[in-house]
């Protein structure tokens, strides 16, 4: 049922060696973007200053706007869901075949 190492020839190799190239790149690719993203253990934020330094009034800002921008994000989809049809009427609609709808 399956050939014989003599009958396969170059091509299984050939489909191993690629393989372990393609493997091999990527490992050398994400160590160097882990390296340059994650290297530097003393600054732990993208201003440069580590966290103990930012404050408690600084983060408090922070998390208060996050905490607005979600409020007025949850506004917007109770708004949007008051204008859906109710039930009944979206049901009353499937019942009719979609073929009734042009006569």
């Amino acid at each position: 049922m399956w050939p014989v190492n003599e009958q396969l020839g170059w091509k299984p190799y050939g489909a191993i060696a690629v393989q372990v190239w393609e493997m091999v790149s990527l490992f050398v690719l994400f160590s160097f973007f882990y390296k340059k993203s994650y290297g530097d253990k003393k600054k732990n934020n993208s201003t440069g200053r580590s966290i103990k330094s930012v404050g408690v009034e600084e983060l408090a800002k922070v998390g208060t706007a996050a905490f607005d921008a979600a409020a007025k994000d949850a506004k917007k989809v109770v708004s949007t869901a008051s204008k859906v049809p109710p039930v009944q009427a979206v049901m009353d609609a499937t019942k009719k075949p979609s073929w009734s709808i042009v006569n």
